[in-house]
């Protein structure tokens, strides 16, 4: 009886994180909180001043104003790439079209990256490149 018991107990433990998972679409739930907690941690790790804070939130913020996270917009955009592909003739101007306002994104996304770059010491810097390769290690080993 009390391995009956202590085995139900595990089966329980190890399948609440299943449900969770299942009940949330397959897919982890990390918003806006989570991207928050993970960048505070980060700042800790190469150790921002509070002056290099400020200056990249602005930055962030600046960014946001031009280019909000609009997922109606994201979604109005993939739509329009699959009527592209469904469409019986190709449309090569709506494609180019398409595909200049995700560069301008892109590049507007890199800038921002670049101009917070420019705000870190060379100190920093190397702390973060050794982050992001801790990290890259870490997947790769993890898709073996």
């Amino acid at each position: 009886m009390k391995k009956l018991v202590s085995t139900l107990a595990l089966c329980a433990v190890i399948a609440a994180p299943a449900a969770v998972y299942a009940e949330r679409g397959g897919r982890a739930d990390f918003g806006a909180e989570h991207a928050l907690l993970m960048q505070e941690r980060l700042a800790e790790k190469i150790g921002l001043s509070e002056e290099q804070r400020s200056q990249i939130q602005v930055l962030v913020e600046n960014h946001q104003s031009v280019y909000p996270k609009d997922r109606e917009a994201r979604k109005a955009q993939r739509e329009a790439l699959q009527a592209i592909v469904d469409a019986e003739t190709f449309d090569e101007s709506a494609a180019r079209n398409l595909f200049e306002q995700g560069i301008e994104q892109k590049v507007a996304q890199l800038k921002l990256r670049h101009d917070i770059a420019q705000i870190l010491t060379a100190e920093q810097k190397a702390q973060l490149e050794e982050i992001k390769q801790r990290g890259k290690k870490r997947f790769k080993d993890k898709r073996r």
